[in-house]
C-alpha cells in the first residue's frame, strides 16, 4: 500500500483526483483508495455505536488498499498509540519511565504495522 500524507484541507481533492486519473494496470478498475481518520477518531469513547469505518482498524483491513490517504495529525495522534513510542509509558533503557503507564489499554495503530511500499 501507498500512504499518503496530506493537509485536511486538500483530503478529498487528493481522493478525487486518485480515483479519476488512475487505475489498476491488472484490471484496469480505479485503485483502491481509503481515507484513514486515525485510531482517535474510530475508537471515540463517547460514541453510541462503533464508526462505520471501525473495521479498519485491523491492519489487514487497511493494508489491502491501494492507496490510503491519511492528514499529518491523525498521523501523529496514531503514532502516540504506538509501542515504538518512547514516551507511551513504555520501560525505557535505564528502566524507569518517562510517564506513568495508562490506566486503560490503547488500542494500538494499524499504520505501524503494515510495511508500506511507498510514503509520500
Amino acid at each position: 500500500a501507498t500512504l499518503i500524507v496530506t493537509p485536511p484541507a486538500i483530503l478529498n481533492q487528493w481522493q478525487r483526483e486518485i480515483s479519476r486519473h488512475t487505475k489498476d494496470s491488472a484490471t484496469g478498475k480505479p485503485l483502491k483508495v481509503v481515507v484513514y481518520r486515525g485510531i482517535r477518531d474510530l475508537c471515540r469513547p463517547d460514541a453510541s455505536s462503533p464508526h462505520e469505518d471501525f473495521h479498519l482498524v485491523h491492519p489487514r483491513n487497511l493494508g489491502d488498499a491501494d492507496v490510503i490517504l491519511v492528514t499529518f495529525q491523525a498521523l501523529m495522534s496514531d503514532l502516540g498509540h504506538s509501542s515504538d513510542n518512547p514516551f507511551a509509558g513504555f520501560s525505557t533503557m535505564k528502566g524507569s519511565r518517562l510517564r506513568s503507564r495508562k490506566r486503560y489499554r490503547v488500542l494500538p495503530s494499524p499504520l505501524t504495522s503494515i510495511k508500506w511500499w511507498r510514503v509520500c
